[in-house]
């Protein structure tokens, strides 16, 4: 497949970089190529731009042996062409990136036919059947408009064990039996619990304030949620309107409570979330209106069908809208259920978006096969036949995810019987999807609207789209959801288009638009590689940056690389940087503007900057390698990074392993040479922050350098010596570390301690705010399941535990529920 002429502009540049990336010719259905790499450029047009009909004349005039001469010396001219990059290429260091052909992405570019990517409706439900993979000859279990009826799996609500040393704080624990005799020995707590622990039960609302506390004065606020995008709220546990905070907390309560001030910290509310069936093991995540007065719930539900048949439980979301104009009774409004697992939600403007992934259930259905059951003519040719599998089939018990919308007087109890589910489409001619993409799941977005005052306030809208989910990035116009090329369904694990197979090299890439409120598909793409997470996609001045790892680290050798690719406002490829750290992956990336960061690692942690600014044109600027590496990164001023992640070292037999909690602060204020100004390391072998994983666990205050998260850190033979938030402040391209606070009751200095980490979760500390504007010190709020406490950061030490200003209990555990029956 000859490749499309670059513009005049394009001109190769060292580091793999790669500008004017034209976009793929269109092909015709079905026609795919095999992904081709650093494949060099067919030039299709004569030299000097002389008439191909006259320079054939002119061929046609010279002798056998004058042909044979210059075709020899084309020959060997290209071979040089071929020869000469490949070697550059291969012995070049460009500061960490290798330089690879410079038609690399336009050659992977056009193994993807974009003409191809039409977004269309299935012509009938057998061709939906077909689509999702299923070897059904008997057709669906259940036709696409038929309503069904499921009620919660009654195995669901089964509470968790509670913690000894939390349960002791609050409840009578005089009869606890001896350590010896209670599993694995009796209740281990600090001491001053054991001293001060209550001889009868304590339900009531706890809370202790001190004088000077910060932020009692007028103007004071709560800082909000740590969002990727400034302006695009990200669901959470903990939320705020400034002034109250809404918790998810233990044992599925919602707890509305005032904050602001300290001294009237109360618990103004408390939604027991069990009666509408939400799990207890999975806390939920909320979103606030911007006036404060509406609340989105999200939890999961796991159903059981009722009535005769074969069972059939289904994972489902819940999407619960509450109005809390009066904190004090917060009321359910409706309900929007949906089959399938929740992934994010985001509240952009006055729109809440929340993202839901639906794979099929399949019933598996005896019949006796006396062969193999070839493919329906209209399925990819990819897909292999399938042997005989124990005289079983496997069925569609639907074509559509179920779904229902629940409006107030309707609401259900805990057991959500009464109103029926239905497919979210009334027809299989309303599935709409991209063709010649891997279609054997549905991702659906369900917008909400918030708008304050509004007479639609609390209605919704759900888009499905048949196609796979995966990461999410929402801009605050768009919705980028990227699905990973990977092959489940087993009749394809030979074959697959583009290289998908169960490596996954390819990652799919849809665009919906918010449409304020009305999201809608505009575009999709494809990049080989993998993302690593949100922080992978970026939106800039209409631009999408995406960072991805291809081929296998882990391989021997490995053939893993990473990039950065960016895309225009219709998800056509403009430019690229390729080939950094081979053999490496990705573990952090983070853009800001015009500038991107990235982590690689796999023996040292190399930082990437990259120059973004000009989007057909971007490069790398620079890079630095030092021992452990960053998982995720936090932009604090223009010159200056954090990162926060893991130190390493290497063993004597040559493996590297993780130590301490490692933070590091990275002076870029020269990109082309960027420096690790400051580091520290908390803990040893065994520590560990939800960081890594959970950027909302993360606080920065820019005003003033505040920065705090929570750390497990690990002593001794990787036991917890104590589980905190830790408080840090940058400034003046330094870091230091002023103390740290804990809720936890656990004594970590006895031997039996680290045996009740189970179930003491409800003390750990998941997310911390801080106090802007007002008067007095400068106050951190943090945030368990169980409490909340409010200190000066002035009082935080490394030495010993500061009193807090302020401290509320959310919940109290069940006194009836006793940890050694």
């Amino acid at each position: 497949m000859a490749i499309p002429q670059p513009p005049p502009a394009y001109a190769p540049q060292a580091g793999a970089m790669h500008q004017g990336m034209p976009s793929a010719p269109t092909m015709q259905a079905g026609q795919m190529d095999p992904p081709v790499k650093n494949a060099p450029v067919t030039v299709e047009r004569a030299a000097n731009g002389a008439d191909p009909v006259k320079s054939a004349d002119l061929c046609g005039s010279m002798t056998l042996k004058t042909k044979l001469v210059l075709a020899m010396m084309a020959v060997f001219c290209v071979l040089v062409a071929i020869i000469v990059p490949t070697v550059i290429a291969t012995t070049r260091d460009s500061g960490g990136v290798t330089s690879v052909s410079s038609q690399s992405v336009l050659a992977k570019q056009q193994s993807i036919p974009e003409g191809t990517f039409e977004y269309k409706t299935f012509e009938s439900c057998n061709d939906l059947a077909v689509h999702m993979e299923a070897e059904n000859v008997a057709g669906v279990t259940t036709p696409i408009d038929q309503t069904v009826t499921y009620v919660v799996d009654p195995g669901w609500d089964s509470n968790y064990s509670p913690a000894p040393s939390d349960w002791c704080e609050y409840c009578d624990c005089s009869s606890a039996p001896p350590r010896n005799e209670w599993n694995f020995g009796g209740p281990v707590m600090a001491s001053a619990v054991m001293e001060d622990a209550p001889a009868a039960a304590d339900t009531s609302t706890k809370s202790a304030t001190a004088g000077g506390a910060g932020g009692d004065a007028s103007g004071s606020t709560l800082s909000g949620t740590n969002n990727q995008v400034q302006g695009v709220d990200e669901a959470d546990i903990v939320k705020t309107d400034g002034t109250h905070v809404f918790v998810a907390a233990a044992r599925s309560q919602l707890v509305i409570a005032t904050a602001l001030p300290l001294s009237e910290a109360s618990v103004l509310s408390t939604l027991d979330l069990k009666s509408f069936g939400l799990s207890v093991w999975q806390p939920a995540d909320m979103l606030v209106s911007s006036d404060g007065n509406s609340l989105l719930v999200i939890g999961h539900i796991s159903l059981t069908s009722s009535g005769g048949g074969v069972q059939d439980w289904v994972q489902s979301t819940v999407v619960l809208y509450i109005d809390v104009t009066d904190k004090a009774n917060p009321t359910a409004v409706s309900a929007d259920q949906i089959e399938g697992s929740y992934s994010t939600a985001r509240l952009s403007g006055n729109h809440a978006y929340v993202i839901v992934n639906t794979y099929p259930s399949i019933q598996w259905v005896a019949e006796r096969r006396n062969g193999p059951i070839p493919p329906p003519p209209t399925r990819r040719s990819s897909v292999a036949i399938q042997d005989q599998r124990g005289g079983y089939k496997r069925v569609l018990r639907r074509l559509a995810p179920l779904y229902r919308r629940l409006a107030s007087g309707t609401l259900p109890t805990s057991s959500w019987g009464g109103v029926p589910f239905r497919g979210t489409f009334s027809s299989c001619g309303e599935v709409r999807y991209v063709d010649n993409t891997i279609v054997d799941a549905w991702v659906s977005v369900l917008s909400v609207d918030l708008t304050p005052g509004g007479e639609k306030r609390g209605e919704s809208t759900v888009l499905t789209h048949a196609g796979r989910g995966g990461t999410v990035f929402a801009s605050a116009e768009n919705i980028f959801i990227a699905a990973p090329n990977y092959n489940y369904a087993p009749a394809m694990a030979t074959s697959a288009p583009r290289g998908g197979g169960w490596g996954g090299d390819v990652d799919r890439r849809l665009m919906f638009a918010m449409n304020n409120g009305a999201p809608a598909y505009r575009a999709k793409a494809e990049v080989p590689g993998t993302l690593i997470n949100q922080f992978a996609m970026d939106e800039h001045n209409g631009h999408l940056r995406v960072a991805t790892t291809d081929g296998e680290v882990w391989s021997d050798p490995p053939t893993s690389t990473n990039a950065v690719y960016v895309f225009d406002s219709d998800m056509k490829p403009t430019g690229a940087v390729e080939g950094m750290a081979p053999g490496e992956r990705i573990y952090a990336v983070r853009f800001a503007g015009e500038r991107g960061y990235v982590v690689t690692f796999r023996q040292v942690d190399p930082l990437f900057v990259l120059d973004l600014s000009d989007a057909k044109s971007p490069k790398q600027l620079g890079q630095l390698k030092v021992p452990g590496f960053s998982e995720y990164l936090h932009p604090v001023d223009k010159d200056t990074i954090v990162g926060v992640g893991k130190e390493t070292k290497t063993e004597p037999n040559g493996r590297t392993t993780t130590t301490g909690v490692k933070v590091s602060l990275f002076d870029i204020s020269d990109p082309s040479s960027p420096k690790e100004a400051a580091v520290r390391v908390v803990g040893g072998a065994g520590s560990s922050t939800p960081v890594s994983y959970e950027h909302k666990a993360f606080t920065f205050n820019p005003s003033t350098g505040l920065m705090a998260f929570p750390i497990s850190e690990a002593g001794a033979s990787y036991r917890t010596v104590y589980d905190g938030v830790y408080v840090w402040r940058v400034s003046g391209g330094e870091l230091a570390l002023l103390g740290r606070t804990t809720q936890s009751v656990r004594d970590y200095a006895s031997d039996e301690s680290w045996w009740y980490g189970y179930g003491d979760d409800v003390r750990s500390i998941k997310r911390s705010l801080y106090i802007e504007g007002g008067e007095g010190g400068e106050t951190l709020l943090t945030f368990s399941q169980r409490q909340f406490r409010a200190h000066r950061v002035d009082d935080l030490s490394l030495d010993e535990e500061a009193e807090p200003v302020a401290k509320l209990d959310l919940t109290t555990p069940d006194c009836s529920d006793i940890p050694w029956q």
